[in-house]
């Protein structure tokens, strides 16, 4: 399973900020807290630190 997922050649910091967008396209965190309930969003799905971090500064204007 993991030379299938090798094989894939994703960018995953891509799909991480596809992912953050779906689902918080149009929720601006509102404090902290918020922030870390969206780190934890893509953290359960698997993304890693840097992902996450490169999703959420990617998607600030």
């Amino acid at each position: 399973m993991t030379a299938a997922i090798t094989e894939l050649n994703l960018d995953w910091f891509e799909l991480a900020v596809k992912v953050f967008e779906k689902k918080y396209a149009n929720k601006p965190a509102k404090d902290f807290k918020d922030q870390q309930k969206q780190q934890r969003f893509l953290y359960y799905r698997g993304f890693t630190h840097e992902q996450i971090h490169y999703a959420i500064e990617s998607t600030k204007d």
